[in-house]
């Protein structure tokens, strides 16, 4: 893994990564309503509304940080299309937790977007393994993910601020090995994946 700095502006494939302590306030404003929106808040572990002063008090405290950076994603024509991060980084192990965000009413791009992420993060950042995990109602990031060479081998469930239980599929290892055998997969195939996955549950 490489010594990452918080001040660089990461390019992939024509993907840009700007780690959110470079963002101005009304930039930090978007993405704080693009995670509190309700197609995006519903699939991760706190999906409480979380307020601007804790949202920003939150990005204040990744300046000093070594376990977690944030990125806001620019697609190849510069417009913003989605947030990637990596937590709970164990150096000594080369291995984080993985996760990411489209910007909800993004069409069509899911695919591209999350797989310069995990290029990103195996390839520029040179990371050995991520592990995560995706709310089993999730369908379309689980489908993704499993494309992409995650496998989900076992689950758990978290109780959410309003006491409901929810399930979640767990990836306990993907690696650039994993990753590299699929990173060449076309749109054209992961959409034939989709339909054939889909055709199993009905």
């Amino acid at each position: 893994m490489i010594e990452i700095d918080r001040n660089v502006d990461y390019s992939s494939h024509g993907y840009r990564f700007r780690n959110f302590i470079n963002l101005d306030m009304d930039t930090l404003k978007k993405i704080l309503f693009w995670r509190n929106h309700v197609d995006v808040r519903k699939w991760m572990y706190s999906n409480e509304i979380i307020p601007l002063d804790n949202h920003l008090a939150y990005v204040a405290s990744l300046h000093n940080r070594a376990d977690a950076y944030y990125w806001l994603v620019y697609d190849p024509d510069g417009d913003p299309i989605g947030v990637t991060y990596v937590t709970s980084i164990k150096k000594d192990e080369d291995c984080g937790e993985l996760g990411y965000y489209a910007i909800p009413g993004t069409y069509g791009d899911g695919f591209s977007f999350v797989k310069e992420c995990f290029y990103f993060y195996f390839h520029i950042l040179q990371f050995k393994r991520f592990y995560g995990s995706v709310d089993a109602d999730n369908v379309q990031a689980y489908l993704i993910d499993v494309f992409l060479g995650c496998q989900f081998t076992s689950s758990k469930t978290i109780e959410s601020i309003c006491s409901m239980k929810k399930l979640y599929y767990v990836c306990d290892s993907l690696t650039p090995e994993d990753f590299d055998s699929n990173y060449e997969k076309t749109i054209v195939e992961y959409i034939k994946f989709v339909k054939d996955e889909n055709r199993k549950l009905h």
